[in-house]
């Protein structure tokens, strides 16, 4: 399981005082989701600690990604630079106020580092891509980098050139009303979070 926490909807936020007769759309999901962040982050991080130790030595990124948007997001595509995804998939869906969690490693017996980028759909949101590519190289600098994109807009490989080659340690873009923020640690076996929240 790499999916952390429940999904917060229409109808867990219509349950809540606070919002008893309101009209809840995408930024009051998003708000909630965005308070419950820290209810399953040290869970999500113990849980990518965990995919680690089971992977063992070696370059790898834990990549621990929460979805505030106060959209569904589905999984959509994927291109590997260097490396592939560990034992645990990608999940095929997010939804708003959970977490998913992943080890993305190097290939096996190869002086290689683990790079990639990840798209999602924001289901509902106008055609609205996300993609998230980092750079964990054999030898080098991490980096990181993130995009909120019309569906059509240059592609994922395009936004993985830009994690290789101007990426930063962090990372933030606004765009339609949503934010998203990436950021990677120094080290070979090292921490990725990205959070995706509403404006």
């Amino acid at each position: 399981m790499t999916i952390l926490g429940i999904a917060i909807d229409k109808s867990y936020v219509s349950s809540m005082p606070e919002y008893l007769n309101k009209e809840i759309g995408p930024k009051e999901l998003g708000d909630v989701a965005l308070r419950a962040r820290a209810d399953k982050q040290l869970e999500a991080t113990k849980l990518a600690n965990g995919y680690k130790e089971e992977y063992g030595n070696g370059i790898s990124t834990e990549f621990l990604f929460y979805n505030a948007s106060g959209y569904r997001l589905r999984f959509h595509d994927k291109t590997d630079g260097s490396g592939h995804i560990g034992k645990y998939p990608y999940d095929t869906t997010i939804e708003n106020g959970q977490w998913s969690v992943v080890l993305h490693t190097k290939t096996s017996a190869a002086g290689t580092g683990s790079v990639a980028v990840v798209e999602y759909e924001i289901e509902g949101a106008d055609k609205l891509r996300l993609r998230l590519a980092w750079h964990t190289p054999f030898m080098g600098t991490n980096t990181c980098y993130a995009r909120i994109a019309y569906d059509g807009q240059p592609g994922k490989d395009n936004d993985l050139h830009k994690a290789i080659n101007d990426g930063h340690s962090n990372y933030e873009q606004q765009y339609a009303n949503m934010r998203v923020s990436i950021g990677v640690g120094d080290d070979s076996s090292t921490v990725m979070q990205a959070l995706l929240r509403r404006e």
